[in-house]
C-alpha cells in the first residue's frame, strides 16, 4: 500500500448485522483515537519505508530521539545500502553535545521483534502480564471512578430537588421567594459539581492509559506471532508502536519498555544476544 487515508469519524459508515463483532466497538474507537493522534506526527528523515523503530528509539545518554539514516560503502555504490539509528543530538550538534553513537537498524529491530515473539510464545507469561496490568489499572482507576459516581449522584440529587421545587411552585405549597432563592442556590452548587466532574473527566481522558488500552495491547500481543510477518511495512511499524512504549540504546545495550508489562513478569524472559551488541542487556519494563 503506497499511502493511507485516515477517514474522519463523520465519514464512518455504520453497518448493523446479526453476527458478533471481531473487535468490540469501544476498543475499535479507542484504537482509532490513537491512530488520529499518531497521524499528526511529522515524518522523520529517512523513515519512509524503513526504520521500524521510528519515534520509539532514544539515546540512552541524552534521552533525545535517534534519527534513522541510510549510508552506503561509497558515494557511487549502487544497490544495497545500510540503515542506522543515530543520536539526533550528536548528529545535529556534534560529538561534544552527546556521547551517544549509532546502531545498525537490523540489529536493534531484530532484538525488539525477538523479545516480542518470546513474550507472545509463552501464554502463561502473557496471561500473567495482562492480569497484572489489569490489577494495576483497576487500582489507579478505582478512586477516579468512585469520585465520578459520587459527583454524578450529587448532580442528579440537585436535579431531583429542582423538579420538586418547580412542582411545588405550581401548587403554591411554598412561598415563591423561598423557592426562587433555593433554586438559585441549587444552580450555584450544581455548577460547582459539574465543573468538578468536567475536570475529573478531562483528567481521565488525558491519562497515559485507560482500560481500553490494555485490551488493545493484549489483543495485539496475542496476534503478533500469527500475523506480523504477513503485514506490510507501515502496518508492522504501527503494530510495534502499539506494543512498545520506548527503546533505549546506550553503548551496545538496549532496554525495551513494553506497555503494561511489569518487571517481575519480564524477568522470566531470557536475554537475547544480537549481533555485535555484546554484552546485550535487553530488559522490559512496564
Amino acid at each position: 500500500r503506497a499511502s493511507t487515508r485516515f477517514r474522519d469519524i463523520g465519514e464512518w459508515i455504520l453497518v448493523v448485522g446479526d453476527w458478533p463483532g471481531t473487535v468490540p466497538g469501544s476498543i475499535f474507537v479507542a484504537a482509532q483515537k490513537k491512530l488520529d493522534e499518531n497521524k499528526e506526527k511529522p515524518p522523520r528523515a529517512g523513515t519512509g519505508r524503513r526504520g521500524l523503530l521510528a519515534w520509539l528509539i532514544k539515546c540512552g545518554h541524552c534521552g533525545k530521539g535517534m534519527t534513522y539514516t541510510i549510508s552506503k560503502r561509497s558515494a557511487d555504490e549502487e544497490g544495497y545500502s545500510y540503515g542506522y539509528y543515530r543520536c539526533r543530538q550528536r548528529n545535529e550538534l556534534g560529538e561534544n553535545a552527546c556521547r551517544g553513537g549509532h546502531v545498525k537498524d537490523e540489529l536493534v529491530e531484530n532484538a525488539v521483534i525477538d523479545v516480542l515473539r518470546k513474550l507472545c510464545e509463552d501464554e502463561k507469561i502473557l496471561d500473567e502480564a495482562i492480569a497484572a496490568a489489569k490489577r494495576e489499572m483497576e487500582r489507579l482507576w478505582e478512586p477516579l471512578l468512585k469520585e465520578k459516581k459520587r459527583l454524578m449522584k450529587a448532580i442528579e440529587e440537585f436535579n431531583e430537588e429542582e423538579r420538586n421545587l418547580v412542582a411545588a411552585l405550581g401548587k403554591n405549597r411554598i412561598p415563591v421567594n423561598l423557592i426562587e432563592a433555593r433554586l438559585e442556590e441549587i444552580e450555584r452548587e450544581k455548577k460547582n459539581y459539574l465543573d468538578r466532574l468536567r475536570e475529573l473527566e478531562q483528567k481521565m481522558d488525558a491519562g497515559n492509559y485507560n482500560p481500553a488500552d490494555i485490551e488493545i495491547v493484549s489483543e495485539n500481543l496475542r496476534n503478533f506471532n500469527k500475523c506480523f510477518n504477513a503485514l506490510e511495512f507501515d502496518d508492522k511499524r504501527a503494530m510495534i508502536q502499539s506494543l512498545v512504549e520506548s527503546v533505549i540504546y546506550k553503548d551496545g545495550e538496549i532496554k525495551i519498555n513494553i506497555y503494561f508489562t511489569p518487571d517481575n513478569i519480564v524477568g522470566k524472559l531470557s536475554p537475547h544476544e544480537q549481533g555485535f551488541i555484546a554484552p546485550t542487556s535487553i530488559s522490559l519494563a512496564g
